[in-house]
């Protein structure tokens, strides 16, 4: 869908909630959200922030046509996410599964192209593999945490030619936030990058 009209003030499940919730799923969602409530007041109750489309009712038909017509013509802000795994089919897989999402997606076959790519174009979150040539995983999200300490980072691996699972353990004392085993579930990972992301997930 183009636009999510909602009101904020909803029994079983607020409409600020319910937003949130779609945007888990699909981040370029475009909301505008309405309410008999000042927007003011609604921040107050942590409903809603008073920077969001919002509608206030009552509103008459050209205002209502107005506001929908404004919250169209608005860019949403779409997450960038750095994909960073030396296997070019999963690596595609992945880019593709996020790009349908929502998300941005920016490609990388190992951690040199990926610190370069990074200081590039400043991604919001990092997916990186552990078990990669020229610079691994955990080189990686050691120069990456050095550079940006509050980047939310994924650790994903299968272990290896080793078989080290235990590797994400280390990735996790190095920095990243959350960590994945291979092969993952499409839900799974999914999941995982809406949680990572949701400390700072926009409401419009």
């Amino acid at each position: 869908m183009d636009l999510l009209l909602v009101d904020v003030v909803l029994p079983e499940c607020d409409g600020v909630a319910v937003g949130r919730h779609v945007l888990e799923q699909w981040p370029g969602q475009r909301i505008l959200y309405t309410s008999a409530h000042p927007a003011e007041v609604l921040a107050g109750r942590g409903l809603t922030t008073v920077n969001v489309s919002f509608l206030a009712k009552p509103y008459t038909r050209e205002e209502v046509l107005a506001k929908v017509k404004e919250t169209l013509e608005t860019t949403p802000q779409r997450r960038r996410i750095l994909v960073v795994d030396d296997q070019s089919s999963l690596r595609s897989a992945l880019g593709k599964m996020l790009t349908i999402t929502g998300y941005e997606v920016i490609l990388a076959a190992d951690g040199v192209e990926a610190a370069r790519l990074w200081h590039e174009r400043e991604p919001d979150l990092v997916i990186v593999d552990l078990f990669m040539p020229e610079k691994d995983g955990i080189e990686t999200i050691v120069e990456l945490r050095a550079h940006s300490p509050d980047i939310p980072i994924i650790a994903m691996s299968g272990g290896g030619a080793g078989n080290r699972v235990d590797a994400l353990q280390d990735a996790m004392l190095l920095g990243a936030v959350a960590t994945i085993e291979k092969p993952f579930e499409r839900q799974a990972m999914m999941e995982l990058v809406a949680r990572s992301l949701r400390s700072c997930l926009p409401l419009c």
